[in-house]
Formats: C-alpha cells, sequence, structure tokens
C-alpha cells in the first residue's frame, strides 16, 4: 500500500494512510464474502483485533498464519528481499515479540491459528476458499 500511496514502498510515513486504505478494501471484501488475505506483521494485538472484529460483522471467521522461524531465516529473506530491506534492529524486534503473540492469538478467537515453522514451507503456501463453502473460513 505505501508503495501505491508514495512510490516508495519503504516510506513509514505513510503506514498510516496505507492502513486506512488497506482497511477500506478488506471491509469492501468482506461484505461481498470474498476471501480476503491481510499480509501484514501484526504482531500487536490490537491491529489483529481490529481485523477480526471487521470480519465479525460480516459473520465470517479469521484464522490466523503466523510464521515462526528462526531469526537466522527472517534475516536471510530480509536481505534477499527485492523491493525494500528493513533494518536488522526491526527483524529482531518483531522475531522477539513473536512468542508473546503467538501465545495471544491462541486466545483472541479466531477460528484457527495456523503457526509455520518449516522454512520448507515458504514460497509452497497455497491459500484457498473450499469449493462448496458458505463462506471464507
Amino acid at each position: 500500500m505505501r508503495a501505491m500511496l508514495t512510490d516508495d514502498p519503504a516510506d513509514q510515513g505513510a503506514s498510516a494512510e496505507a492502513f486506512r486504505v488497506l482497511t477500506t478494501i478488506v471491509n469492501g471484501r468482506l461484505k461481498r464474502r470474498l476471501l480476503t488475505v491481510v499480509d501484514a506483521t501484526n504482531l500487536g494485538a490490537g491491529n489483529r483485533t481490529s481485523y477480526r472484529r471487521l470480519a465479525a460483522r460480516y459473520g465470517i471467521p479469521s484464522v490466523a498464519i503466523a510464521f515462526d522461524f528462526p531469526e537466522r531465516i527472517y534475516r536471510q529473506r530480509n536481505a534477499s528481499r527485492p523491493d525494500r530491506v528493513v533494518a536488522e534492529s526491526v527483524v529482531s524486534d518483531q522475531t522477539g515479540r513473536m512468542a508473546a503473540a503467538l501465545v495471544d492469538m491462541a486466545a483472541e478467537g479466531f477460528k484457527s491459528v495456523v503457526v509455520l515453522t518449516e522454512r520448507d514451507t515458504l514460497g509452497e503456501i497455497v491459500i484457498e476458499r473450499a469449493a462448496n463453502a458458505s463462506h471464507p473460513g
């Protein structure tokens, strides 16, 4: 979203506006009962809660997908990103906050919390809506 707003995906000054735009898009998709994936770090419970409540407004269950890897894996992937690399201190902070986030997610009311721990799963993850599902979930 930042890149669409500013032509610079690293422009942290556009974060608040980018998340407002994202929330508008998420609301529109959920209202239409479309599979909706929010690809964001969301280590804070407040961020997750707002998206979960938005889905609940439309009677749609929420699933959390978390990546719980050793910090070295995050650092390797970050270093190889083609668009932008975040500061190592950010990677360390986020890695450190993941354990608490996983504990919190288990009690937050998600239909399911999927925790990926194997590096080999990266690049192989496919999210699909079941063909016979009346709503995503």
